[in-house]
């Protein structure tokens, strides 16, 4: 059995002042998970750079969006590739996002609730299942 080092990631939940959440769909031309959805805005975390930074740099990226960001947690998971350190932070966006075609080709905020059903009935990744299921068992209340 070989052993695969962890790598650090960073994701992002967007939400509306309202408290719906931003629903994304991956670009078809990506090379990992193309055309699958996803609840986080994110990737990974480039050498001698901080998690917060890899997440501004991720989120202005993939949905041309920013704002203060709220460190959640950051945990150890296995990951559908390999394992993964993962920081999650959460935004409210008070404007919309402007995506990246070559990175989303989708965007539509949803209520948790329509998620929760959007989760049983769409493709979303594997790691984003992961990771939303981790937030909603570990996620702080609101500040």
């Amino acid at each position: 059995m070989t052993s695969q080092w962890p790598y650090r990631t960073a994701a992002t939940v967007c939400r509306d002042p309202g408290g719906r959440l931003l629903v994304h769909r991956r670009s078809q031309s990506l090379s990992r998970f193309p055309g699958c959805y996803e609840v986080f805005a994110g990737g990974a975390v480039l050498p001698q750079e901080t998690y917060r930074a890899a997440a501004v740099r991720e989120l202005r990226e993939e949905l041309g969006a920013g704002g203060p960001l709220r460190h959640l947690f950051k945990c150890l998971l296995p990951g559908a590739v390999s394992p993964y350190w993962i920081a999650i932070y959460e935004v409210c966006l008070t404007t919309e996002p402007r995506p990246n075609p070559a990175e989303v080709e989708w965007c539509e905020w949803m209520p948790e609730g329509a998620l929760a059903q959007a989760m049983n009935r769409w493709h979303f990744t594997a790691d984003g299942r992961i990771v939303w299921q981790y937030y909603l068992s570990h996620r702080p209340s609101a500040p």
